[in-house]
């Protein structure tokens, strides 16, 4: 049979393995765009320079957002290339552009606006990337895990206090 470009966007507007990786690298990628000049030991000098503070964010995160459109545009291609293989010439390239730069770039974009807020706000990386995915599972769980997610906040909350707790009684940070 041929394959349908409904069949090749199923994977991207469903649940499988496709939908978690991309989520992990925009984690990941927020992360060393914000920590970048400070795991080179840059941040002193970048600071000196005359350019505010929110321009060189919004120039992260417009990195970020094209690097995402590149990539969409990479499933999007490679998509077409699996029809032409299997035999399938009609391509539904509006219905491509409404699925991947409509519905599933705008959420990864959204993903990395939070990703990168968490980044500048936790003030620790490692921290972050743990903040990011605990939000990240936390807004994908359904009704029926509705008690997790009720039981998740206050787990977190329990376990940056009693760590806080041990830094503060120790005069050690945990990191």
């Amino acid at each position: 049979g041929y394959i349908l470009t409904k069949h090749l966007l199923a994977p991207i507007t469903y649940a499988s393995d496709y939908r978690l990786m991309i989520p992990l690298l925009i984690i990941f990628f927020a992360g060393e765009v914000v920590w970048r000049e400070r795991d080179a030991q840059l941040s002193e000098n970048l600071d000196a320079t005359p350019v505010p503070e929110s321009v060189l964010l919004v120039g992260k995160y417009l990195g970020l957002a094209f690097i995402l459109a590149a990539y969409m545009i990479v499933v999007m291609l490679v998509g077409m290339i699996t029809q032409t293989l299997m035999g399938y010439y009609n391509f539904e390239i509006g219905l491509y552009l409404r699925v991947v730069f409509g519905l599933k770039l705008a959420d990864y974009v959204l993903l990395g606006a939070l990703a990168m807020t968490m980044h500048v706000l936790v003030n620790h990386k490692n921290l972050a990337h743990i903040a990011v995915l605990m939000a990240f599972v936390a807004g994908r769980m359904t009704e029926r895990h509705s008690r997790l997610a009720a039981l998740a906040v206050p787990a977190a909350v329990v376990c940056w206090t009693v760590g806080m707790t041990i830094a503060v009684i120790t005069e050690r940070p945990l990191y």
